[in-house]
């Protein structure tokens, strides 16, 4: 998955059981449950955004992010990688939107190298480097009461500048990626 947006989905806007995935510039937004990924699989994402806002029809009640190796009745390996990710959501109800549940013996590695996100508390299970916690990320526009949104970074963003390089040459909207360091998200500033 290259340059996609998944928007105001009513459940799931991503729903991966032990699947195979490599996304980047990839926005998943204002959904139930943003991502949730369950009974294993490998996972990529590189500069992807997963954000979560309250509107007049979808409440953002869950993590945009769920990873687990079980499904309920069965486990299998997980291996997942974000980076230069952004995991953010409106205040209120969820406190750590990303949360990680581990089962049984399979392998498991889930790696957040960085990232950008709300959380109360680490999750457990994941390995973290470079991570800025609890910092705005400064988007454009969020205007939940009349349903604007742009979640490309504003001006004084934490998530500019901030990235580790990767080969990726353009953003979610086709232009150039930051020839030095890139940032955080789906977006270059």
């Amino acid at each position: 998955m290259n340059s996609c947006i998944i928007d105001n989905a009513y459940d799931a806007g991503l729903l991966a059981v032990n699947s195979s995935i490599r996304a980047s510039n990839l926005l998943v937004s204002n959904s139930g449950k943003n991502i949730v990924i369950s009974k294993g699989g490998r996972y990529e994402f590189t500069n992807c955004s997963f954000v979560g806002y309250s509107s007049r029809f979808i409440g953002h009640l869950y993590p945009v992010l769920d990873i687990s190796n079980s499904d309920g009745t069965a486990t299998a390996a997980l291996e997942a990688s974000f980076n230069n990710c952004i995991f953010w959501g409106d205040k209120g109800v969820v406190d750590n939107e990303v949360v990680i549940e581990k089962t049984g013996s399979d392998p498991f590695s889930v790696i957040f190298d960085h990232v950008l996100w709300r959380q109360a508390t680490s999750p457990a299970f994941a390995t973290l480097a470079n991570i800025i916690e609890n910092q705005d990320p400064l988007f454009a526009n969020t205007d939940p009461a009349n349903g604007n949104y742009n979640f490309r970074l504003a001006e004084g963003s934490p998530a500019v500048n901030t990235g580790k390089t990767v080969a990726l040459a353009t953003d979610l909207d086709g232009r150039p990626r930051s020839a030095g360091v890139p940032d955080l998200g789906a977006y270059e500033q």
